[in-house]
């Protein structure tokens, strides 16, 4: 079964982070993209301190275009 592709907005927050930290540890989620303009640019997996699958070893803090 493909796994669904979700996102996080506001990921660097504490629920935002939390979020993220859940949905990329979870079986049937893909982390596809996470939103901040604080760490835009930033390495997701090296902010939020957790591992990533694999397909998201690269995935970086987006800015979030509604801020």
């Amino acid at each position: 079964m493909q796994r669904a592709r979700v996102g996080v907005v506001g990921a660097s927050g504490y629920s935002g982070a939390v979020a993220a930290r859940l949905l990329a540890g979870h079986p049937e989620f893909a982390l596809a993209f996470c939103t901040s303009d604080r760490k835009a640019g930033e390495s997701v997996a090296r902010a939020l301190g957790t591992p990533l699958a694999s397909e998201a070893t690269d995935l970086r803090f987006e800015p979030n275009p509604s801020a």
